[in-house]
């Protein structure tokens, strides 16, 4: 992968983009307005915008619904487990860590996460020793 892709690239990026944009509907029965994904490295950064507001607001009523049919309540939580869970799909690799800031000013949404290393990183940092 190279240093750094942005989704109007397409290939990787938009895929993220598309399956972030995908969990939020999920979420929030409604897509945000535009996703952006950039790759530099092992971290992948998402921008979604007009997003925010809808996805407090189902957030909100799903935390003080009934679920009677047992099925499974949208969270805080669940949202990331699932946007953890797509962004490794497309990669293809383990997301470390995740922040996630939402501005409700700006209606803005940034999804960070960071990969772990690619195997043949891991081998090379492994067996790299420091010299004298």
């Amino acid at each position: 992968m190279p240093d750094s892709e942005t989704t109007r690239a397409g290939g990787l990026p938009a895929e993220i983009s598309s399956s972030i944009a995908s969990v939020w509907n999920q979420y929030a029965s409604e897509r945000p307005s535009g996703a952006e994904t950039v790759i530099r490295g092992n971290r992948v950064k998402c921008v979604l915008t007009d997003a925010v507001q809808m996805l407090n607001e189902a957030l909100t009523t799903a935390e003080t619904e009934q679920n009677p049919d047992g099925g499974r309540r949208h969270t805080p939580s669940t949202f990331r487990n699932d946007a953890i869970a797509a962004v490794k799909r497309v990669t293809r690799r383990n997301v470390v860590a995740f922040v996630s800031d939402h501005d409700t000013q700006t209606d803005v949404a940034t999804e960070i996460f960071l990969l772990e290393a690619p195997p043949y990183q891991q081998r090379t940092r492994a067996t790299h020793t420091p010299g004298p």
